[in-house]
């Protein structure tokens, strides 16, 4: 995960939008690359004792299953927020 190319490819083969992109990742290293591409991140605690201060994150949370939450809850509202427009 810590390559960027595998996600720059994915956004060109794919069309992905990256600041509608969500990356998950138990440390650090795994959110870098979704950090500098704009996509939003996910930190999951479980047990690579990655201090909250240490890791740039958008959201931090203790399992997968919290993580799939957020993406829910974001793409909830970004689909409020469209149809709002």
């Amino acid at each position: 995960k810590p390559n960027p190319g595998m996600f720059e490819e994915a956004i060109r083969e794919w069309s992905v939008d990256p600041a509608r992109s969500f990356v998950v990742g138990d440390k650090h290293s795994d959110l870098l690359p979704g950090n500098e591409l704009g996509m939003t991140t996910i930190l999951v605690r479980t047990g690579h004792d990655v201090p909250e201060s240490d890791a740039v994150h958008d959201h931090l949370v203790d399992d997968v299953s919290a993580a799939v939450d957020v993406i829910r809850r974001e793409i909830e509202a970004d689909a409020a927020r469209c149809s709002n427009e």
